[in-house]
């Protein structure tokens, strides 16, 4: 197994015990589903965040190392953990990243600003997110960056829904990358499987 397969298997692990919940959820869509998954209950475990952290770098790899990418963001909250995990692990890598977040509204009071951190103009940014379903948060965040003028083409997500979400980004220049798709997920729970043979997603 390689170290990348080593790393997403163990990431799965984390994802049935903290994050895959079963029963009747209304997802942001509005739409209802048997099942949940809350990536931030990983992002925000410390063996989560290290192997997302490793996951994102290890799938850009080589744009990190050519120095293709110089910054790494996206919508709060759910992009939140991801973006640090990020960071520390390409520092750790030795590959210099900036790292902002999208607020959902600019903020009424000091500065206003809609984006948080550090994102330069010109620059070649990474939207990240937990969950990619329609893909309108990483959409959300890449026209923010954009508007600040950022280049932004590639997104990262956790987990793809598989719900139209890549077609979105794709329709508006963005490649999207997803580290797991949900029935990979959904088949490593009895669950899930459960579910999958019954005709669920």
């Amino acid at each position: 197994m390689s170290p990348n397969a080593s790393d997403r298997s163990a990431l799965v692990e984390i994802l049935l015990r903290r994050s895959l919940r079963f029963g009747s959820f209304t997802l942001a869509s509005g739409a209802t589903s048997p099942f949940y998954v809350d990536v931030r209950r990983t992002s925000l475990d410390a063996g989560g965040a290290r192997l997302i952290g490793r996951l994102v770098c290890d799938a850009y790899a080589a744009d990190l190392a050519a120095g293709r990418l110089a910054a790494v963001g996206g919508l709060t909250l759910g992009a939140d953990p991801i973006v640090v995990a990020a960071l520390l692990e390409a520092e750790a890598r030795a590959h210099a990243l900036d790292a902002f977040l999208v607020r959902k509204a600019p903020k009424e009071h000091g500065t206003g600003n809609r984006i948080e951190g550090n994102l330069e103009p010109g620059v070649r940014a990474l939207v990240v997110e937990d969950v990619c379903t329609s893909g309108g948060s990483a959409l959300e965040a890449a026209r923010a960056a954009r508007a600040a003028g950022a280049i932004v083409e590639k997104a990262w997500c956790v987990v793809d829904r598989d719900a139209g979400g890549r077609a979105a980004l794709a329709a508006e220049g963005i490649e999207l990358t997803a580290c797991l798709d949900l029935a990979t997920l959904l088949d490593a729970a009895p669950e899930g499987r459960a579910l999958r043979a019954r005709g669920a997603p």
